[in-house]
């Protein structure tokens, strides 16, 4: 450096990067591991004077055709001509389809009464009908859980709006035990009276105590009333274990 420089010249110590020197005509710049040269610019010249006009260009070409212009007006109408000489008569045309039907008219007056006819003949008898059923049967169902015990069974009544006869009387156990009921009518004074007023017996029967149930032909009061109410009654039970049983009283409607 020394031998560049000149004897006795030395570089600052410790530049910072980007740090510039400058030694004469040179520059130096510290890029933060050695200094290196730069290149210092001349002066700017000055503006030189303006060139000469340059010659016409050469003619460009034609333009397009521009578009056609709208049309004139209508002109105005002219003269009405002469009227024409008459034509002659046409012939006669078809004769026109017929019209459509007019309006129904009101209707009349209504007219007198016809005299009245003679009676036809009377009709033929017809067939008699099916004879009904003359037998009817009342049921009375009787249970209870410990044993079925004596006397009247008020639960169960059949109701006889007309007058008829008894036929037959049965009763049938769910076990055999031996048990003995009667069969009554009553005819109360009112339909909500006692209902066991005025009772009567119509038949009684009497299961041996090996069967189960029992029927009779033997009737002590055959006769029952209109508006009679026909019941059940116990009066004696051999085996008080039967818990089920039901009376069966026949009877046919007198005519």
């Amino acid at each position: 450096m020394s031998n560049v420089f000149g004897v006795g010249f030395s570089f600052p110590d410790n530049p910072s990067a980007g740090e510039t020197l400058d030694i004469g005509s040179r520059r130096l710049i510290y890029n933060g591991n050695f200094w290196q040269k730069l290149t210092v610019g001349g002066a700017t010249g000055t503006t030189g004077s303006d060139g000469s006009t340059g010659s016409t260009g050469a003619t460009g070409t034609t333009g397009a055709t521009g578009t056609t212009g709208s049309d004139g007006s209508t002109g105005a109408t002219g003269a009405t001509g002469a009227t024409g000489a008459t034509g002659a008569t046409g012939a006669t045309g078809a004769t026109g389809a017929t019209g459509a039907t007019g309006a129904t008219g009101a209707t009349g007056a209504t007219g007198a009464t016809g005299a009245t006819g003679a009676t036809g003949a009377t009709g033929a008898t017809g067939a008699t009908g099916n004879t009904g059923p003359t037998e009817m049967v009342a049921v009375f169902t009787i249970q209870a859980s410990s044993g079925i015990s004596q006397g009247d069974k008020l639960a169960a009544f059949h109701y006889v709006p007309f007058t008829a006869t008894a036929k037959q009387a049965a009763v049938r156990t769910g076990r055999t035990g031996g048990i003995t009921v009667s069969f009554l009518a009553a005819n109360p004074s009112t339909p909500f009276s006692n209902p066991t007023s005025s009772a009567r017996t119509i038949a009684t029967v009497n299961a041996a105590t090996a069967a189960h149930g029992a029927e009779s032909t033997s009737i002590a009061s055959a006769a029952i009333t209109a508006d009679s109410y026909i019941y059940m009654k116990v009066d004696g039970i051999s085996f008080p274990g039967i818990t089920g049983m039901q009376g069966f009283l026949t009877y046919e409607r007198d005519d």
